[in-house]
Formats: C-alpha cells, sequence, structure tokens
C-alpha cells in the first residue's frame, strides 16, 4: 500500500485555515508527497491511528512555492488509518 493521502476537512478557525483527512503508508515505501494550496503552515501533524494509543508521528518536510505547500511525509512504519491536521496563515 503506497503512501495515499485524501483531504476529508477543510475549513478556518479563527485566523488560521485548515486541512485534515486520512492517509496510508506502508513499510519499506519511498518517502510520501502531498501539496495542498493552503498558505504557510504554522502546525502540520501526521499520525498513526491504527490502534489505541498509538500515536506514532513521521517525520514531516514542507516547502511553500507560490502558495502551494508541498509536505514530504518520510513514514517507516505500516499505517492503515493514518489521521492529519495542518493549520496554516
Amino acid at each position: 500500500m503506497p503512501f495515499a493521502a485524501t483531504v476529508r476537512h477543510t475549513g478556518v478557525e479563527g485566523d488560521f485555515r485548515y486541512v485534515s483527512g486520512d492517509w496510508t503508508g506502508a513499510v519499506g515505501d519511498a518517502d510520501g508527497t502531498f501539496a495542498v494550496a493552503t498558505g504557510y503552515p504554522v502546525s502540520v501533524d501526521f499520525w498513526n491511528a491504527d490502534a489505541e494509543n498509538s500515536r506514532e508521528k513521521p517525520l514531516v518536510d514542507f516547502s511553500t512555492t507560490s502558495g502551494i505547500t508541498t509536505y514530504t511525509i518520510h513514514n517507516h512504519m505500516g499505517v492503515t488509518t493514518g489521521r492529519f491536521l495542518i493549520k496554516c496563515r
């Protein structure tokens, strides 16, 4: 199961915009990438929700060019129920 991300919700919360959704990944996969036109991120959270209390978080890098932010998720575990939340300005 290669890395995949699906946006489930977008909205505004105070001065911030947010994007949230689901993601999956497999052990041994190449790093996943995910691009969103959201502005500059102030909080980026990807986590594994496969089991209770399983809040393992992969390392996430990002770069923003012309209003498009590309996230690189360095996942090294099998994840079937991943969640993410991105807050930006």
